[in-house]
Formats: structure tokens, C-alpha cells, sequence
């Protein structure tokens, strides 16, 4: 009523909160064309007919190929006994559900309901080999997270790193940029990520440059795990 100094509503604006990103799950499920092969941790795997993240297909002679959810190969890994014996088995399979689980939770932090990072080949869609060039465009969603971060995930699970060369160095990029990178080994199914951000994404940045070259971690997504980027990826395929 006039003159009456009581407030009888009163309006806030709610806080703005960003959707938490799931945790990937702890197991990968896998299916086995053939022969089992030996030594995968029982504990990382869930054995399924269909629609596995991994399916190893036996090729005879202690050799598996090793195909991801879509059918695309990502690479072979040999468990041969004799003088054929490779010593980086189980190691070898075990990287590569180490790597499914490390894809995943990167995956995880893609925020659906935002623009996404826009990634374009310009090379094509066909498979590189060794000593080819892979030249890409990326967009970051908005002038809002215009800091550029990009790794690879090689077939085998390493990380390699892109950019920033070193912690601590940052890409404005809101108009997008394009880069090139020349394919080295290993060859097979690389995943390549860009994550925007609107600050450089430091912790990130010292992660992946103390990881360059070894297994991913899925730690690795808690460096920008609750912060406000975007995570996008791109397949690449290439061959010895």
C-alpha cells in the first residue's frame, strides 16, 4: 500500500552456475574378437558384445588389432612369444584403456549447452603418413575464452603436447588461427583437443609439459575441471 515502508518482495538475481562436468567412469568396456588377450587389469575393464569403447580383433601369431567405438582401427599390439615377444606387453593394452578412460573424462568436460570450439581439417579426411603435414582451423566459441590451449592423445596414449611450447604462454585467438603439424610417430587413430579459455590455462600448461611423452593421466582434466572453457576435439589418422 502507498506510504508503507515494508518491503513484501524482494528480487535477487540468481547466481550463474555452470553445469559440473561428469566423472568418467573408472572401467572401459571391451569386447574380444578371438582369443582373449593376455594381461589386461581386470579391474579397468567390463567385458561387453556390443557397443565397446575398445574391441581387440586377434590376427593370429600373438597380434591384435584394436579398434575404438566407431570402427576405426587405432592401432595394433602384438603379445608374440618366442624371439617375436614383445616386452611392452601387457603394457601396450593396458595404455590403450588407459587412454580410452583418459579420452573419456576429456570428453566429459565438453560443455553441450554452450559453442562448441570449432575444429576444421584442411588437409582432407584421409589417412597422413609419416613426414605428411596435418593443417587445422580452430574458432574458439566466443571472444569470452579466446586462450588457446592444444594437445595431441597419440595412438598409443601419449600426450604431445602443441601449444603453448612452454607454461605460461597463452594464444589470444577469438578470430580463430590455423596450424600445421607434421606427423611423427606413433601412427594409428590420434585424437587432437583444443580447450578455450578466458585466461591461459597455466596448470593445464604445466601438466601436459610434465606428461609430454607418457601415458595420459585422467588427472590431467582436473587442471580445468569446474573452470569456465570449452573443450573440443578432432580424430586423426595416420600410417607408417
Amino acid at each position: 500500500p502507498e506510504d508503507d515502508n515494508q518491503r513484501v518482495l524482494s528480487l535477487t538475481s540468481a547466481p550463474v552456475t555452470r553445469p559440473q562436468a561428469p566423472r568418467a567412469p573408472e572401467r572401459v568396456s571391451v569386447n574380444f574378437l578371438g582369443a582373449l588377450p593376455p594381461g589386461l587389469d581386470p579391474e579397468k575393464i567390463t567385458r561387453v558384445p556390443t557397443g565397446a569403447v575398445l574391441t581387440f580383433e586377434e590376427q593370429g601369431a600373438g597380434l591384435w588389432d584394436v579398434y575404438n567405438h566407431t570402427g576405426d582401427r587405432i592401432t595394433s599390439v602384438s603379445a608374440s612369444t618366442g624371439e617375436n615377444r614383445s616386452d611392452d606387453w601387457p603394457k601396450e593394452a593396458d595404455a590403450l584403456v588407459a587412454r580410452a578412460i583418459g579420452l573419456a573424462t576429456l570428453d566429459s568436460l565438453t560443455v553441450a549447452s554452450e559453442p562448441p570450439v570449432s575444429i576444421t581439417a584442411q588437409h582432407g579426411n584421409g589417412t597422413l603418413s609419416l613426414g605428411q603435414e596435418a593443417s587445422f582451423d580452430f574458432v574458439p566459441p566466443s571472444e569470452a575464452k579466446p586462450y588457446l590451449t592444444l594437445f595431441n592423445v597419440a595412438a598409443n596414449g601419449n600426450i604431445q603436447p602443441l601449444f603453448p611450447e612452454r607454461p605460461g604462454g597463452g594464444l589470444v585467438a577469438s578470430e580463430g588461427i590455423s596450424a600445421t603439424f607434421a606427423v611423427v610417430p606413433p601412427t594409428g587413430a590420434d585424437q587432437l583437443y583444443a580447450v578455450a579459455c578466458p585466461e591461459p590455462a597455466e596448470d593445464l600448461h604445466r601438466a601436459l609439459q610434465a606428461g609430454a611423452g607418457k601415458r595420459i593421466d585422467p588427472a590431467l582434466a582436473d587442471t580445468i575441471r569446474g573452470r569456465d572453457c570449452q573443450v573440443g576435439s578432432i580424430g586423426l589418422y595416420t600410417q607408417n
